[in-house]
């Protein structure tokens, strides 16, 4: 193949892969059954696209095969899905349901099979420019349409946006594919992978997705350690920048904490006392138009226990509009619960009012109320964006209000469902534990809980399972799970040796890196939310792995070297 046509190709694959990424945003404003139905569409299509590129351009010979453990890993997921789909038929599962699943599992090896047979045109830091280039440019978006409403509540609904949309699935394999990126290529694209790497990271933190910020520092070191090497890796110029970094990370937190505890002008000292009416609220005005964010935080204490809320909220006497915020907050009779929310002042909005609202008559009371104000804004927001990740909202399927009160709402409808999905298993004949209930089988769960958006929705019979490993027991059975694990085991394992068969800090082995580091860090993160299965992020893993396939045929021996276009 020529230079000229490497370049073509390398543009094409960037493009194609960022647009893939994209094309669901073309569905924000549909009903969500009809964007579901219509995100798959698009994905049928560029998956039949690519499969017919490859019957009319592929080789599947020699020179194009890829290493027997990847088409063994590849082969494994593929008939695990065809054994799901057979059992689901078999059993009668609803066949919507079915397509839906197989669509997810299926989409993994039919990519990497068809990208297997153009191999030469597709090259990873190709796939990786545009698959970061659109993983970006999503997250602009979506900081751009639902940022500000998200940052400025701790308890607003996560940075989402509608039909559930986010570029926090695809973002950690992102983020290590930028890493590897970082380490190739001209300057200019150097430059744009560290804006990429700094504009991704905004999305994970913004997202507010505990299991995800649990999940990456794993990921990230993973990949430091296959990138660098074990001597590089306990080097001392290593060691010197982990304690540069750690100390400048201890810095900024000691101040961060300083700054949020440090005491300001109290703007409405006051008691609010909801006796036996209900609801009591206070009002003042605010001395200046606020610069910043304004803080609500004091403690609750109430006869019995039971649910209040707290509602602040600014305006301004001549002119339209209002800020507000509101916080839930679950008591337990004389023990003093804290609170806090966060509001952003419009322009001119002087006038605040805070409102304790008790419904359930508590007799509830504030004390050490506080309203302050929190400048820079933009720091309020971030701050208390962190810490309302520990003050979850209370858990509306908990059944009593002492179980809301001391389990968090995330967790227990996890721990809920889990139990959910094992009784249904234990009412299993053997077969069902062998080969399973297939796919699109459903189950009672029959709880409350939160929606995407911060809704409270009532779960009946289900068919989603945030946990990927019981989803694979109870659709296909331990014969099933045991095959897609051992499959993607498989990719771990090649891709972790294609690392450690490049020299120490070589592109190619950062890539390799890269690739095995996202399969640890989303095969750990599937224990809460099984991105591996989402239908819009399965094509790319299998693309993935034809990537690396092809990169283990060229070797390090090899000089051909797919650098980014001029």
């Amino acid at each position: 193949m020529t230079s000229a046509s490497e370049g073509k190709s390398a543009w094409f694959v960037g493009v194609s892969t960022a647009a893939m990424i994209l094309a669901p945003l073309l569905t924000v404003g549909l009903p969500f059954r009809v964007a579901l139905f219509t995100q798959a569409a698009m994905f049928s299509i560029a998956t039949l696209a690519l499969v017919s590129l490859a019957l009319v351009r592929g080789r599947w010979g020699e020179r194009t095969r890829p290493p027997r453990p990847l088409l063994v890993g590849v082969a494994l997921y593929a008939v695990a899905a065809l054994q799901g789909a057979v059992v689901a038929v078999l059993r009668g599962n609803d066949l919507i349901l079915i397509a839906g699943q197989f669509l997810a599992m299926g989409l993994l090896p039919v990519v990497a099979a068809a990208a297997w047979g153009i191999s030469p045109l597709i090259r990873w830091r190709s796939f990786a420019a545009g698959l970061v280039a659109g993983v970006t440019a999503m997250t602009l978006i979506q900081l751009a349409v639902v940022g500000p409403a998200s940052l400025v509540n701790p308890e607003a609904p996560r940075l989402i946006l509608g039909n559930a949309l986010s570029a926090s699935g695809p973002a950690p394999l992102a983020l290590l594919l930028a890493l590897a990126l970082a380490r190739s290529g001209r300057p200019i694209w150097k430059t744009f992978t560290w804006a990429a790497i700094g504009v991704i990271a905004l999305v994970i933190l913004g997202s507010r997705i505990r299991s995800q910020w649990l999940v990456i520092p794993v990921g990230f070191a993973i990949y430091l350690a296959l990138a660098l090497g074990r001597a590089r890796l306990f080097s001392r110029r290593v060691a010197l920048g982990f304690g540069v970094a750690a100390l400048l990370a201890a810095g900024l937190l000691a101040i961060t904490v300083k700054w949020w505890t440090y005491p300001r002008p109290n703007l409405l000292a006051t008691v609010l006392d909801s006796g036996g009416r209900g609801s009591s609220s206070a009002a003042a005005t605010l001395p200046a138009d606020p610069v910043g964010a304004i803080r609500v935080r004091g403690t609750i204490t109430c006869q019995t226990s039971g649910s209040v809320s707290v509602k602040a909220q600014t305006w301004s006497e001549s002119r339209a509009g209002f800020s507000d915020a509101k916080s839930t907050v679950v008591v337990t009779g004389s023990v003093p619960v804290g609170f806090q929310l966060l509001l952003r002042p419009g322009a001119h909005q002087r006038q605040i009012s805070v409102a304790l609202e008790d419904p359930e008559h508590l007799d509830c009371k504030s004390s050490t109320l506080a309203v302050e104000e929190m400048a820079p804004a933009l720091a309020a927001r971030l701050v208390g964006g962190i810490i309302g990740l520990f003050y979850r909202p209370p858990d509306p399927g908990a059944g009593t209000v002492q179980g809301a009160f001391t389990g968090d709402a995330s967790i227990s409808f996890r721990i809920r469902e889990a139990k959910a999905v094992l009784s249904a298993m234990r009412s299993g004949s053997w077969s069902s534990w062998v080969f399973g209930h297939g796919l699109g089988a459903t189950f009672d769960l029959n709880t409350l809980g939160y929606d995407n958006r911060g809704n409270i929705v009532h779960y009946g019979r289900t068919n989603y399972i945030h946990n990927f490993y019981l989803f694979l027991v109870f659709k296909l059975g331990l014969l099933g799970a045991l095959e897609v694990v051992a499959g993607l085991a498989l990719f771990v394992a090649v891709t972790t040796r294609g690392a450690l068969t490049w020299p120490s800090g070589h592109p190619e082995r950062c890539f390799f890196a890269a690739a095995a580091a996202s399969w640890v860090t989303y095969l750990a993160w599937s224990v809460a939310a099984p991105e591996i299965l989402d239908f819009r992020f399965a094509p790319f893993w299998g693309i993935l792995v034809a990537v690396a396939a092809t990169e283990l045929r060229a070797g390090p021996g090899s000089t051909r070297e797919n650098q980014y276009p001029a």
